[in-house]
Parts: structure tokens; sequence; C-alpha cells
């Protein structure tokens, strides 16, 4: 892990240059409290939810006074992407490199995971970047972030050609790194909720009081069968609203009812007629969203379609 990596991370601008010149500051940690008024308000509404009214009302102040600091949103929105990324690079400042394999991977996987639960607004709000295109940060991953995961292989190919560890993909190595650590920001809130349970326990320090779950799971139930009776009529239909557009059958790894109902012998399937963007429409997330075209196209096709099971009984 190279020590020059944090410094290419902190010359790198995210931000454009601004159109004019900047007005003087109002006073002390103005232009504080709005960046981590922004880091809230894109964390939960994503950039295109987010507002500058929002974001005034969140840190208390004027809404003018946000143009003291920042051209407009999108400038506003680029500080927080640099914000995120200055912070990982002053993380990466304090990671012993000098030590052994275990304990460098151990430290970078603990930071990681820090990082992530920490803040996870600014671990979200990256994250929905790359989700939505890069837009903004196409550039710093081709620029920095490339060279700097290559560096990272380097190094774990050197311990694979020393015999230190075995033969790996490397940059998979990484990835899977990357994934695992983002999972306590995309999640906060479901771990907060399944941790309280131990917390509860901690708290009330006696054996004698039990804590537990009001709802318990049994064992997965089988998948549906895809029969033709089944997808025949969803093919035919599909291809007269969309013409070329494959069915394609997933398994949804959440929980729905059919759950319950495929383990006691009824199949049950889910038809998603609904079309999102890149941001996948803020699903589950504040400011959720669809398309006016595409939720009366869904309507109509599921309207269509339930008559034709029901008329195929």
């Amino acid at each position: 892990m190279p020590a020059t990596s944090a410094d290419k991370l902190k010359l790198f601008r995210i931000r454009l240059a601004p159109k004019g010149r900047r007005k003087p500051p109002l006073g002390p940690d103005i232009e504080g409290k709005i960046l981590d008024a922004a880091e809230f308000v894109f964390g939960h509404f994503g950039f295109r939810g987010a507002t500058t009214a929002l974001i005034a009302k969140k840190a208390s102040i004027a809404k003018p006074h946000i143009y003291y600091y920042f051209e407009d949103k999108e400038d506003l929105y680029r500080a927080i992407l640099e914000r995120a990324m200055n912070m990982w690079a002053r993380d990466i400042d304090s990671l012993d490199t000098a030590t052994d394999i275990k304990t460098i991977l151990t430290q970078y996987i603990h930071k990681k995971v820090d990082f992530s639960r920490d803040h996870p607004h600014l671990s979200r709000i990256y994250a929905n970047e790359i989700i939505s295109g890069a837009q903004y940060v196409g550039s710093f991953i081709e620029k920095v972030s490339t060279p700097l995961l290559l560096d990272k292989v380097k190094t774990v190919d050197q311990w694979v050609a020393s015999g230190a560890i075995r033969p790996i993909s490397a940059a998979d190595l990484f990835f899977c790194i990357w994934a695992m650590t983002q999972a306590y920001a995309d999640f906060s809130s479901q771990m907060n909720i399944m941790k309280q349970k131990r917390q509860l326990e901690q708290i009330v320090a006696d054996a004698a009081v039990k804590v537990t779950t009001l709802e318990t799971r049994g064992p997965s139930s089988p998948p549906p069968p895809l029969t033709p009776r089944v997808l025949g009529p969803l093919e035919k239909l599909s291809a007269q609203f969309w013409p070329g557009l494959p069915v394609l059958p997933v398994l949804q790894p959440g929980a729905t009812d059919g759950e319950f109902l495929n383990a006691v012998g009824i199949p049950t399937y889910g038809i998603e007629p609904v079309f999102a963007g890149p941001d996948l429409g803020n699903i589950h997330g504040l400011n959720e969203y669809v398309g006016v075209k595409s939720l009366l196209e869904g309507r109509d096709f599921l309207y269509r379609l339930v008559k034709i099971y029901a008329d195929g009984k």
C-alpha cells in the first residue's frame, strides 16, 4: 500500500473552478455547518431529491448564505464528494504499511468498516454516485482510484510471488472488501435494529431476563416452478408492450409473503413491469419515485395480465 495514496487523493479536485469571486465568510464554522447538513440531506434524498432549501433548513441558516461558499447545488454536491475523498485519505495516512501482511490487511479492513459505519451518509453518497453512472467522479476513478487499486494489486501479487500467501485474484480481493464494508453504510438502519437485542441484554445485565424477537422464521421455502402456464402469458403480453425485451426470471433475495405461501404449497410469483433509471428510483429510500409513463404502462400491463390468468382457469 504505497505511502503516496493519500497525497494523490488530496491533490485531485472534483469541484470546478468558481465562476466568480467568492464572497467573504459570514462567520466561524458556517461552511462546516453547511457541509454537515448537505452530507445528511444528500445521503437521505440523493442528488436529485436534495434541495438547497432543505440543506439550509438542516443547517439552521438562511438559504442565501449557502451561496457565500458554493455556486449552486451541484457545486455543494461536488464538495461533499471531495469531503468523502479527503476523509478517506486521512485514514489511509495512518495505515502502517511496514508491518506484516496480516496486520496490514486487518488494519485496512477495520478502517473501511469504521469509515462506512462512522460516515454512512458519505459512503452512501459515493456509492449512489457510482450506481448512477459516476457523472461527477468518473475522472477521479480513472485518474486516481484505478492507479491506487493497481498499486494495491501489485503489493498483493508480490506477496503471492514470495510465497507469503496463496495465489488469489488481488483485484477481486479488494472488490470483496469494498462490498462487505459498504454494507455498514447501506444497511446501517438494519444493523442498528438487529444489534438492539444484544445492546438491551448488555444494559439489563440480568441473566434472568431474556430478550426475544416476536417473529421467527422457518427454513427457506422452495422456489415455485416456472411452467409454460406461468411464463407463457407473461412473455406474450410483454412482447406486445415492449417488443424485443426479454422476460428475466429472478430469485428475489428479499422477503415477501411468498416465503410463507410457497412453504405451504401455494406457488407465488412477483411481476414487476416498472422500469427505473440508474439510481433505481431511490428504491426503499427517501424520495422513492417512479416515472409517470412507466407507472401507467405497468398498471395497464398488470390489469391485462391478471385478466389473462383469470380467463385461463
